[in-house]
C-alpha cells in the first residue's frame, strides 16, 4: 500500500448501525413515497388517457412557443 492509502485507512473502522439506519430509514421512505407518486401518476395516464392525448399536443407547443420567445 502507498503512504497515502495508509494514512487514509488508519482511523476508518467502517459503517455502524447508527450510520446504516441513519442513512437506511429515509431512503426507505423516499422509495416508497417515490413508489406510490409513479403508480398514482401511471393510473392517471391510463386512466384519462383520451383527455391527455387532447391537451397535450396544444401544451407542448404553448411551452415551446414560449421557450422560443425568450430568446
Amino acid at each position: 500500500m502507498s503512504d497515502l492509502e495508509t494514512c487514509l485507512r488508519e482511523g476508518f473502522n467502517g459503517p455502524t448501525l447508527t450510520d446504516r439506519l441513519t442513512v437506511g430509514i429515509p431512503m426507505v421512505v423516499f422509495t416508497a413515497i417515490g413508489l406510490h407518486l409513479n403508480i398514482v401518476l401511471w393510473r392517471i395516464i391510463t386512466i384519462q388517457k383520451g383527455m391527455i392525448d387532447l391537451y397535450f399536443l396544444r401544451h407542448v407547443i404553448c411551452l415551446t412557443a414560449a421557450n422560443v420567445g425568450t430568446f
